[in-house]
């Protein structure tokens, strides 16, 4: 899906041709609002199916993503408008995320996580999403990795300190 929800957007229309790219640049969020966040697996996996049969040849970075842990507003179309909510309620869903996609790349030769298999970087957002709310500034997408999301914070620290380990 590409934003603005227009054929016109699509990455096809930009494509300056093979002379002009070495690396194919992605960007997915999970912004995790809701009760059921989509997977990192799934999220990618759509990319690439999408993406391969133009871009297979290319390195693939993630440009920027991220999987929130819960705004504190959060808009409700059934009310046409914002409702509260409780900052951080997903942060134990936020930090799963991040240990399943970890998995994904420690299995990219497993055929279920060929999305991983070209990704050579990814880049954490780690930066809230606001709305101004009758004067008052709300975070509607809790993105930022801080002191209210240490357990994902644990979980990007035990992975590296893992390939470290195996690096030794």
């Amino acid at each position: 899906t590409t934003c603005p929800y227009s054929d016109w957007s699509e990455h096809l229309n930009y494509w300056p041709g093979s002379d002009y790219v070495q690396m194919y640049g992605i960007t997915n969020y999970e912004m995790n609002n809701g009760s059921n966040p989509e997977s990192f697996k799934s999220k990618y996996t759509y990319v690439y199916n999408k993406s391969t049969p133009y871009f297979d040849n290319f390195p693939w970075i993630i440009g920027e993503f991220a999987c929130g842990a819960g705004g504190e507003k959060e808009y409700d179309w059934g009310i046409g408008g914002y409702a509260n909510r409780q900052l951080a309620r997903n942060v134990a869903k936020q930090t799963q995320w991040v240990k399943d996609m970890f998995k994904c790349f420690e299995n990219n030769q497993a055929p279920e996580n060929a999305f991983c298999k070209n990704i050579k970087a990814a880049v954490w957002f780690s930066a809230n999403d606001y709305a101004s709310i009758d004067g008052k500034n709300y975070i509607t997408n809790y993105l930022r990795l801080d002191e209210g999301t240490m357990s994902t914070i644990q979980a990007f620290k035990e992975y590296f300190d893992k390939i470290e380990q195996n690096q030794k």
